[in-house]
């Protein structure tokens, strides 16, 4: 993690496979950086409050006795703070709702920390980036670190905003690796990946064991002009709309019909929206807009989405 000290770069993230040390790797650059500059004040976040006091609160313990750090120059209190002799700190955190990160508006933290970072919502990482400024009396730079497998609800908006090399942001450092790159987990548990990664689905397998970020379920079906027919719609169809709303590179609605015909279901893709950019005011006039151009029909549309793409 040198790329912490690199004024070149404001975010650097790591988007790899499971059991390759992200945590630890990422509380030894919080100890290390602590140690180094007096009065740094490090936000280290995880969504879930449980997992943020027994995972990174341990790990940090642990990081601080392998490095033989002696007592009198640390403790953790109560409230989920590392405290250094030098006037740095830790702080453990977590951000489980969607306005949780509001409890941070106002503090000032040089280096934030996202464990898990595809749990996170975009609406919560960008509320909490606004934190990431200097501490009084620091010279470190500012950073934000984003440490992620490439899965959960988040990968979508991380994808878009640090790995997809045609939208991402300036001044970002990112990192990807396999399950291979750290040997001392695999020596500890020799058969991690042929017990719990190689029988798995491919998409699953390939972002478990290669940190694959393109990887992903759905990204195969395609509609080719070869598998597109004309249909009349009988007036007893049902109608069925995807939703998966968006502000950077995905917002995309798909309509279809579906009734039963000779004893055969039948499902059309009767038409689709795919824009970027609008807010979701304009997104849904984009959806009605489209259920609106189906001639002959006052159709009723069930209306599906991930519930936690509208918790923002």
């Amino acid at each position: 993690y040198h790329v912490l000290y690199d004024d070149t770069v404001d975010t650097v993230v790591s988007c790899t496979a499971r059991h390759t040390g992200k945590t630890m790797t990422n509380c030894l650059a919080a100890v290390i950086a602590c140690l180094q500059y007096r009065n740094l004040h490090c936000l280290m976040l995880r969504r879930i409050t449980k997992s943020a006091e027994q995972n990174l609160g341990q790990e940090l313990k642990n990081v601080l006795e392998l490095m033989g750090m002696p007592s009198q120059f640390w403790y953790q209190n109560a409230e989920n703070q590392t405290i250094f002799a030098n006037g740095s700190m830790i702080q453990i955190g977590y951000c489980r709702l969607a306005n949780d990160w509001e409890i941070h508006k106002g503090s000032q933290w040089p280096l934030m920390i996202f464990e898990e970072g595809s749990q996170f919502k975009e609406v919560q990482y960008m509320g909490l980036r606004g934190s990431c400024r200097p501490s009084a009396g620091c010279t470190f730079r500012p950073k934000k670190v984003v440490s992620t497998n490439p899965d959960g609800a988040g990968i979508r908006w991380i994808k878009a905003m640090y790995i997809n090399e045609e939208t991402r942001e300036p001044r970002t450092a990112y990192l990807n690796c396999d399950i291979r790159a750290n040997p001392a987990t695999l020596e500890r548990d020799p058969a991690y990946v042929s017990r719990e990664i190689r029988n798995l689905p491919e998409v699953k397998r390939r972002q478990w064991e290669l940190g694959d970020p393109t990887a992903q379920e759905g990204s195969f079906w395609q509609i080719t002009n070869d598998i597109k027919v004309r249909v009349s719609i009988p007036p007893f169809a049902r109608f069925f709309g995807g939703v998966d709303p968006g502000w950077r590179d995905a917002f995309a609605y798909v309509l279809a019909a579906c009734w039963t015909d000779d004893g055969r279901t039948r499902i059309h893709i009767t038409g689709e929206v795919k824009r970027t950019k609008l807010g979701m005011a304009q997104q849904a006039r984009a959806v009605l807009d489209l259920e609106k151009s189906i001639r002959g029909h006052k159709i009723a549309v069930n209306r599906f989405s991930d519930t936690q793409a509208w918790d923002t």
